[in-house]
């Protein structure tokens, strides 16, 4: 088994893993802003990894991406297994960090819910609207002097983000403009859309002016950006709208209308993506041809194979993902804690060419910074800030934090991954600038001084009906889904540490039996010079020479069996890379060497056979001016031997040929081992969890409920008893003049519970334990009967069954009683 198939096992089940705590996390708080916030954390971390593993599991050290040219070669090794093991934990931590700081939606979900809605009513759109459009005008002008002030601009995407002359300063102007309007609108255009009754609280016209104004500003945004080859804005813009939406209006659907919503959002969503990847094309749009552009996105969109095909082998999933392991490679030991700007270091690190604009995650970030430890306070940052957004939008009480609870409600979707996913922790002010403070501030006027609804039913408030008298019963407060999958993993701790053995076990099995190994030699072709000719070397020829079969038949059995990349560069630094990976080391560095030589020797072939021309064309000089006398028949017959000996020369020389390198390091078994572990073990923790989610048996007090209903559960008895069980038991016999009769739920009798069932009670002789309900003496006891459930052990089904016999058929039928089963 090869490393890089081990490693993408252990990958796939990290990202299963993650995203099982993804699903527990939406249940927990029902807000999709933030679950598609953790989804693109994921696709901009280890979702790289998944395409890189695949394509080198057969194709060992070949290219799968431009960047590895660009930037630095990925090579499966020891470093990339720390990479893979880094971006885990960070994945982990980032969702561990928000489960346990998030607010759960059962702590006041609906009350919010219900603010929003009072908001939705309450907000002025057309005031949002008017502040839209002014800025919309003023942004347009400012775009109108940026592309003439870069008439010699290669393209709108690079007249838009290059700073030329003066222009710096109306750059910044238009990027704030840009995020002000299209922020400020998709939070408006989210509330719009979340709630019909907000719509139905304006008048007809009115409803017709604001849907017209939304639709046109959303286009304006889209198409904008999308000339400008921009596609980070419309991604914020486009994700907001659809998780406001989803929050409002979809998440609290049921029923039929669920159904159709379904329908909705898969077909807008899936235009919404087709729209994201065919604005990728227009980056290399020129500026006087705006009107290509969206002739060449149309046209894309008219092919959405080609644009799914694009999405897929788009390189901003890796670049970032790349950024890591360059720092683990290049600086081990470059530590800067206060850098301004982490991209800046990490491009000087990897010396990355000036001409583009590559992306650092900020787990490579944080390492740049105060190294491995900085894996954790990346996880724990991103995590505090998605908690921080998510506890916000849950307060949309008053004018002034309406505005600010209504853009954390839906911006954070895609704008927090988009922000702080591709840079340092820097970016924190930038994500409470651009998602927060500035939507809020165009928010603040549509929310302060809020309007009067118009024509909006409130339906009549209904009376909470009186609790019967009688028994109190007992208030069970729900369990959240963490507690009970904790709960389950806690009681199947050793599928959890069996998995996380079998895990290591593949682990050191698969790293330590894999002796794949690729090597590096880089060939240098200088140009070859005599007094009256250059010569350069063909540098794109003789790398594809290499792969071709009478190469390798030359080269022989050193070759056989190994997988060749090459990489041809022209002047000024003319040179072949020549790149092999091979079942072993000593195949690897042996064939490296052969293609090396190879290379080299072709090269000077070259040079020898336009040096040799040149030779006979210097000799048939010397031969047409004979031996004529005269000074000057003389001195050009000298200068001739000069350049013929000059020429001789660079048919003698020999392209020197430099050991080949080792690309692959050492030491991947421990991070493989740990990898391996910690993907099968949190495999086996979601099983086990989400088994515990749907368990049968009877868990907490509140499963008890769940089946027979509220008002059912009459007490809850621990280990040690209840002294309000026996004063419940000494009340109901005192009231009936009967004896009360316990019935278990179960099959099993609760003789072992007598002493704690009786703990508190005044009178023993007036309490009946009963057989199992179906045995003899427990078909239909006399006086008050309390059904007595185990938890941890009795089930459902046996609750469901016993509550409705006895309910039905005993008129002084009590509740239920739930002893925990520890008891």
């Amino acid at each position: 088994m090869r490393l890089a198939d081990v490693l993408l096992l252990g990958v796939v089940g990290v990202l299963v893993s993650y995203g099982a705590l993804a699903l527990v996390a939406f249940r927990r708080t029902r807000d999709p802003a933030t679950t598609l916030a953790l989804a693109f954390a994921a696709y901009w971390t280890l979702v790289g990894g998944v395409y890189f593993l695949h394509a080198k599991r057969t194709a060992g050290g070949a290219t799968y991406t431009y960047l590895e040219d660009r930037l630095f070669p990925v090579t499966i090794d020891g470093d990339y297994a720390l990479t893979l093991l880094a971006y885990s934990v960070f994945l982990f931590v980032c969702i561990g960090t928000f489960i346990a700081l998030s607010r759960a939606y059962r702590s006041g979900g609906d009350e919010a819910l219900s603010a929003w809605e009072r908001l939705s009513q309450r907000f002025v759109h057309w005031r949002l609207l008017v502040l839209l459009i002014l800025l919309t005008a003023a942004k347009l002008l400012v775009v109108r002097s940026l592309i003439a002030a870069n008439a010699d601009g290669a393209s709108l995407y690079e007249a838009t983000r290059t700073v030329k002359g003066g222009s710096g300063h109306e750059l910044l102007v238009y990027q704030y403009l840009n995020i002000s309007t299209s922020y400020a609108m998709a939070t408006g255009f989210a509330l719009w859309l979340g709630f019909v009754s907000g719509r139905a609280s304006y008048r007809p016209a009115h409803r017709i002016v604001i849907w017209t104004c939304y639709l046109v500003l959303l286009a304006e945004v889209v198409g904008e950006n999308a000339v400008l080859g921009n596609r980070a804005v419309p991604l914020v813009v486009l994700a907001g709208v659809a998780a406001g939406w989803a929050r409002w209006r979809y998440v609290p659907s049921t029923g039929r209308a669920r159904t159709r919503l379904t329908v909705m959002l898969v077909g807008l969503g899936t235009a919404a993506l087709l729209g994201l990847g065919a604005i990728g094309n227009a980056r290399g749009g020129g500026l006087t041809t705006p009107g290509t552009i969206a002739t060449s996105i149309l046209d894309n969109l008219k092919n959405p194979a080609n644009v799914l095909t694009q999405v897929g082998n788009s390189a901003e999933k890796v670049a970032a993902h790349m950024s890591l392991l360059g720092v683990i490679r290049d600086g081990p030991g470059l530590r800067e804690p206060f850098a301004a700007n982490s991209y800046a270091v990490y491009a000087t690190l990897v010396n990355a060419p000036p001409d583009q604009v590559f992306t650092i995650h900020p787990v490579a970030a944080w390492w740049l910074r105060v190294g491995p430890v900085g894996v954790v306070l990346a996880g724990l940052l991103i995590g505090v800030v998605l908690a921080f957004f998510q506890r916000l939008s849950f307060r949309p009480r008053g004018a002034v934090l309406s505005a600010f609870a209504l853009p954390a409600a839906v911006l954070p979707a895609a704008g927090i991954p988009t922000i702080m996913l591709r840079s340092g922790p820097e970016t924190t002010r930038s994500v409470v600038i651009e998602l927060l403070i500035i939507p809020a501030l165009l928010c603040l006027p549509a929310t302060l001084f809020g309007r009067t609804p118009v024509g909006v039913v409130t339906a009549a408030h209904q009376a909470v009906p009186p609790r019967s008298s009688g028994v109190s019963t007992m208030t069970t407060p729900l369990t959240n889904d963490v507690a009970r999958a904790f709960a389950a993993i806690r009681r199947r701790w050793w599928i959890v540490a069996a998995a996380a053995v079998l895990g290591a076990a593949i682990g050191f099995a698969g790293a330590s039996s894999d002796d794949t190994a690729t090597y590096d030699s880089n060939v240098a072709m200088p140009p070859a010079t005599s007094t009256d000719a250059t010569w350069t070397a063909p540098t794109t020829r003789i790398a594809a020479d290499l792969h071709s079969s009478q190469t390798q038949a030359k080269l022989g059995a050193v070759v056989d069996g190994t997988t060749l990349v090459t990489t041809g560069t022209p002047e000024p630094a003319a040179s072949v890379d020549i790149r092999v990976t091979a079942p072993t080391a000593e195949r690897a560095a042996a064939a490296t060497a052969a293609y090396a030589q190879e290379a080299a020797s072709q090269y000077d072939a070259y040079i020898r056979e336009l040096a040799e021309g040149r030779i006979r064309s210097i000799e048939q000089g010397i031969e047409a001016i004979g031996q004529g006398s005269g000074d000057r028949s003389v001195a050009t017959r000298a200068d001739l031997a000069v350049q013929k000996s000059t020429v001789q020369q660079l048919i003698d020389r020999k392209t020197p040929v430099t050991t080949p390198d080792a690309l692959t390091s050492g030491g991947s078994t421990l991070q493989t081992v740990v990898l391996l572990t910690i993907a099968f073990a949190g495999l086996a923790a979601a099983l086990v969890g989400f088994l515990g989610l749907g368990s049968r048996t009877l868990r907490f007090t509140d499963d008890v409920t769940d089946v027979t209903g509220d008002g059912s559960l009459v007490a809850s008895v621990t280990g040690d008893g209840s002294w309000a069980m026996g004063s419940l038991v000494d009340r109901l016999a005192a009231d009936s003049g009967q004896s009360v009769t316990l019935v278990p739920v179960g099959t099993k009798d609760i003789d072992d519970l007598r002493d704690t069932l009786m703990v508190g009670v005044t009178d023993p002789s007036q309490v009946r334990v009963s057989p199992p309900v179906g045995a003899g003496g427990a078909g239909n006891p006399e006086g008050p009967v309390l059904l007595v459930a185990r938890l941890g052990a009795d089930t459902r089904r046996q609750l469901d069954a016993s509550h409705r016999t006895f309910s039905a058929a005993n008129s002084q039928f009590v509740g239920v009683v739930a002893v925990d089963g520890h008891a």
